[in-house]
């Protein structure tokens, strides 16, 4: 295998947003409960089918054989085949105890027992849920953390992805990048600049240099 070239599957799917979107939009509309939750060594639990090989790490070089390398047993946060197979080993998993996978989001999967349902999507190790039963979704993290899947939950998630969910009394929920947004800006030294706001005032070219004279 050549570095940089002979990688056979390096990609990993994940759930769109719009896929999240509509997962809020129904347990608000149906008002079920909303769960996130986060795999623990998401990567290490892969079982890599490639021959890797990495340096020894430092601390844990062995006197006399520093030039060894060390193969690989699982996958690794950085190497090229480790989110598939981690994912591959999700997917798996999640059709072993009992999901059945949405055909328009490869990512979104559904299970129900005929009185309760869970709908949840992946993005890598963390994954946000529509569920009408606590107890089946625990029974849910419970059978893939027997599989090697351990995870934390979050009842009544206030982040995700990025995005912050903020629950308002009416009962509606709002979705939004506010504070990314404003570190953006303060990134960009631009904290203190006046706002414009749009669509700007349209002015003639002669209105426009009165008014920068103006201000």
């Amino acid at each position: 295998m050549v570095q940089g070239r002979d990688y056979i599957n390096s990609f990993t799917q994940v759930v769109s947003a719009d896929g999240n979107r509509m997962l809020v939009a129904i347990a608000v509309f149906h008002g079920t409960y909303l769960v996130s939750n986060d795999f623990k060594c998401f990567y290490l639990e892969s079982d890599m089918t490639e021959d890797v090989y990495c340096e020894q790490p430092d601390g844990f070089k062995i006197a006399g054989r520093e030039d060894d390398v060390c193969k690989l047993n699982c996958g690794l946060y950085g190497t090229k085949q480790g989110g598939y197979h981690a994912q591959t080993k999700l997917v798996t998993t999640l059709s072993k105890i009992g999901f059945s996978r949405f055909e328009s989001e490869p990512m979104m999967f559904h299970q129900d027992d005929n009185t309760d349902h869970i709908n949840v999507g992946y993005h890598c190790d963390d994954s946000l849920g529509e569920v009408t039963s606590k107890e089946m979704f625990l029974k849910s993290v419970k059978d893939l953390g027997a599989n090697g899947l351990e995870s934390t939950v979050n009842w009544h998630p206030t982040k995700h992805l990025g995005i912050t969910i903020e629950y308002k009394p009416s009962g509606s929920v709002k979705l939004h990048q506010e504070s990314n947004a404003l570190q953006l800006i303060a990134s960009l030294g631009l904290a203190q600049a006046k706002m414009s706001f749009t669509p700007m005032e349209s002015l003639s070219l002669e209105q426009l240099e009165n008014k920068t004279e103006a201000d």
